[in-house]
């Protein structure tokens, strides 16, 4: 689903002149997905405590980015400052989608804590996505 509305959001403020819109999108996610590729990469060898640096860190970051400054600009840049449209009806599919990002940020966050948790009692990291998949499946 981030996906599409990320999607949503690069090609529409092309489209329609609101290049901070996808500037705003695209450097908030740039800066986290680094460590998010780092710790996909670390999970894989033997560097278990470096990964859970690394994985603590990406948490901070993502914090800092993605549930802060991002959910900021969006109430500043949308529901304070009123941009000139042509269409107002553009700019509210465009708070509509970076709100449903901003949702999901939240709820990876919250994923994340599970993982840190389930770390933290059983010594070993799960991925809880690729756990629920082989429940569905069985």
């Amino acid at each position: 689903m981030h996906h599409i509305v990320t999607l949503f959001l690069y090609v529409f403020s092309h489209i329609t002149n609101l290049a901070n819109v996808g500037i705003v999108v695209s450097l908030v996610h740039d800066f986290t997905d680094i460590p998010v590729g780092v710790v996909k990469a670390m999970s894989e060898t033997i560097y278990k405590n470096a990964t859970a640096a690394v994985f603590i860190a990406l948490m901070v970051q993502w914090f800092l980015y993605r549930m802060v400054l991002f959910p900021y600009i969006i109430y500043t840049s949308t529901f304070l400052m009123t941009p000139d449209v042509p269409t107002p009806i553009i700019f509210t599919f465009f708070k509509y989608f970076m709100i449903t990002l901003a949702s999901l940020h939240y709820f990876w966050f919250v994923l994340f804590i599970n993982m840190v948790t389930n770390f933290a009692k059983k010594g070993k990291a799960d991925d809880i996505q690729s756990a629920d998949t082989t429940k569905k499946t069985k």
